[in-house]
């Protein structure tokens, strides 16, 4: 029984797209983001259950401010 969905991708629609050459560089740098964000918050809870300096607070509040802008930047990028 042949499928009457219009919006089924057949193998004959897809058009072959070159591989792109920045693919792996671009997993890499998005994986060290998520590390840098990860080790952003943690650093934070880290520095709220101890009895720091308000300096620790903002200065991994801004490494976690950074890193979310930038994967945000880069996923938006992505989906051009």
């Amino acid at each position: 029984m042949t499928s009457l969905d219009p919006y089924q991708l057949n193998s004959a629609d897809r058009q072959p797209t070159e591989p792109s050459s920045d693919g792996s560089r671009t997993g890499a740098v998005r994986t060290l983001l998520w590390v840098v964000l990860v080790i952003g918050l943690v650093g934070n809870m880290v520095a709220s259950y101890s009895e720091r300096a308000a300096l620790v607070h903002l200065v991994c509040g801004v490494v976690t401010a950074l890193s979310v802008i930038a994967l945000v930047m880069q996923r938006l990028r992505g989906r051009r």
